[in-house]
């Protein structure tokens, strides 16, 4: 039987096929949308066959002539102004000059990327490295640097940072502005602020305005030869505010907003403390005293989290999980720069909360370590409640496990949980696991490898030879070329291929990196879970920073977007991680330059006798 699923965030769809068995002589598919009340149209792709002339950057065609040779496709043209459908057909023949329609699925699910602007939880996300060849061309076309488009003039913005920042950013100015036109009071405890969009919208909100505002990470950024006049609030302080002898990085922010008359309280802690939270409290514009709902989840307020970095924020609409928020804004604003008894023990048990269908737990750090002292060259920070109730949803897993983690730390986090699983070849038959994260958990030397589990397999590069960076920025670095020549001149030829086709892609402001902390359990199950916030999943965020861990569960919904945003990311490094793997092992490199003529008898049959692969397909079918 033909089967067809449809996805969906709130950014664009996410379409998963299986036609059952292998068609013969099957050059790829066709993949038509259906917009509602509208005719179907066929979606476009960019790529074409191997043995076709050259053709210029950015040609597209449509699938019926350029079929898609895999069995899933992002859709980022589909229109927001109704819900969609998808059909695939099977285009079959010879040659790609002479293909004709063969097998065909019916019709999907419905998907939309409006969100409900009533619903009681709402996710966003940016899209930052997932529109770094947009960006590339913007970048050619304005000659303009990528940090003056993104660290504009304040209170301003473009169509570069529209579109890096995406429908969470859009959703972020409208709430902000929203409150302010209602007379509003916000509460909110921030780790990073400089974006020039939300801290002028903040400074409007004068006494109305309650800021528990942190030093950040205290180092002050490094000084570059040529650099843009804007390279951060800190970095343009008049008088470079110091913090118990630490660089105060919302130094600037801080002033502005004391300048605007809100009221702000300093939270500048020191060693392993991150005062850490992202997480704005929306109160009822008719009564200030009840809050209504709230915003929390991966994105600093700067313009490197808001446009650059990979990151995700959830909206929940409840004024009893709002208030728990708001409870600890009262905590960490009592608290000053210390960390007393009160706020730790205030933060050793969680609060559940029904949200129409739902259910949202909130738990706070720092919290009480549980379990006794951990042992000696041990995880230092011990075990959390926090945790370990994640932990207990990650072992009673039925389906898969999606995730994105940045800098969990090194043991004891949930990280080490998910790759434990892998080690139960019971478990690991039944789940599909696939995620990336960016910092090994094993520690040694290497800080900051990406590490991937790729269809329940684990594969790691190291940071110090082998940097994951994007498609037309790769290269090999200075490390690995003194080591390995052979690797350095094959990947030094992967890359000139690469230049011939895309846009020379920019580096830096994160534009790398994954700085989301979330993880999906069974979003298609019975019981699915998304586990979001500022929390990094690891017992040093439970133990000694200022964090919050958001666990909703039964939300199908939520989960599904959480799932698309996760493949979506994780599907901007993949490629290159294959091939500079293969340049290290001196294997040949995936010199894939076009759609395939033998598809049929190898790809689409390699679909079919590859077990991980067919699991892959099950699992976001959703059987």
């Amino acid at each position: 039987m033909f089967s067809i699923r449809a996805h969906a965030n709130c950014d664009h769809a996410f379409v998963v096929w299986n036609p059952g068995a292998a068609i013969d002589q099957c050059l790829g598919f066709a993949l038509y949308r259906q917009a509602t009340g509208k005719q179907a149209e066929i979606v476009t792709t960019f790529v074409g066959p191997e043995t076709e002339k050259k053709v210029p950057a950015g040609t597209s065609r449509p699938s019926t002539v350029w079929p898609i040779q895999k069995f899933m496709w992002s859709d980022y043209l589909i229109g927001s102004e109704s819900a969609v459908r998808y059909r695939v057909v099977a285009m079959c023949g010879p040659d790609f000059d002479h293909l004709k329609p063969g097998a065909a699925s019916p019709w999907s699910n419905p998907v939309s990327i409006v969100v409900n602007p009533s619903g009681a939880i709402q996710s966003y996300f940016n899209r930052g490295i997932v529109s770094t060849q947009w960006l590339a061309r913007q970048l050619v076309t304005t000659k303009a640097k990528l940090i003056d488009l993104v660290n504009c003039k304040p209170g301003s913005s473009n169509a570069t940072r529209d579109f890096l920042g995406g429908p969470m950013k859009l959703e972020l100015i409208n709430l902000l502005t929203v409150q302010i036109k209602s007379g509003g009071h916000i509460y909110a405890s921030l780790f990073e602020l400089n974006d020039p969009e939300v801290l002028p919208l903040l400074a409007r909100f004068g006494q109305k305005g309650h800021i528990v505002l942190s030093d950040g990470t205290r180092k002050a950024p490094a000084k570059k030869k040529g650099a843009s006049k804007r390279t951060g609030n800190a970095a343009m302080s008049k008088s470079v505010a110091k913090a118990k002898g630490t660089f105060d990085e919302n130094a600037d922010a801080r002033e502005q907003l004391r300048a605007a008359h809100v009221e702000v309280h300093d939270r500048m802690v020191t060693g392993d403390h991150f005062a850490h939270h992202k997480f704005i409290v929306f109160m009822d514009p008719m009564d200030s005293t009840r809050p209504s709902a709230v915003w929390t989840g991966s994105m600093n307020l700067t313009f490197g989290g808001v446009c650059t970095q990979a990151n995700n924020s959830v909206l929940i609409k409840n004024g009893d999980v709002a208030a728990r928020f708001y409870k600890q804004w009262q905590a960490l604003a009592k608290a000053g720069d210390e960390y007393p008894d009160t706020l730790i023990d205030g933060d050793a048990a969680s609060l559940s909360v029904a949200v129409g269908g739902a259910k949202v737990t909130t738990w706070f750090a720092p919290n009480p370590m549980v379990g006794g002292k951990p042992k000696k060259g041990g995880n230092k920070y011990g075990d959390h409640a926090d945790l370990k109730y994640a932990r207990q949803l990650l072992q009673n897993a039925k389906q898969g496990i999606l995730f994105l983690v940045f800098n969990p730390g090194y043991q004891g986090t949930l990280l080490n949980d998910i790759l434990d699983l892998l080690d139960d070849q019971a478990k690991t038959k039944k789940l599909y696991i696939h995620g990336v994260a960016n910092q090994d958990p094993t520690g040694g030397t290497d800080k900051s490898p990406l590490i991937f589990v790729h269809r329940n397999a684990e594969e790691k590069t190291s940071a110090a030879e082998n940097e994951i960076v994007l498609p037309a920025a790769v290269s090999a670095p200075a490390t690995a070329t003194a080591k390995d020549k052979a690797a350095a001149k094959a990947m030094a030829e992967w890359v000139k291929r690469v230049d011939d086709y895309w846009q020379k892609e920019p580096t830096g402001l994160g534009l790398v990196r994954v700085h989301s902390k979330v993880i999906v359990i069974d979003p298609f199950g019975d019981h699915p879970v998304v586990i979001t916030g500022s929390h990094n999943l690891g017992p040093k965020a439970s133990a000694v920073n200022d964090d919050n861990m958001v666990v909703i569960e039964n939300d199908s919904a939520t989960a599904e977007q959480y799932a698309v945003n996760i493949q979506t990311v994780y599907d901007q490094y993949r490629w290159r991680f294959q091939q500079q793997l293969a340049a290290k092992k001196h294997e040949k490199l995936n010199q894939w330059n076009g759609l395939l003529l033998d598809w049929a008898t190898k790809g689409q049959v390699g679909y079919y006798e590859d077990a991980e692969k067919q699991k892959e397909i099950e699992f976001w079918m959703g059987s």
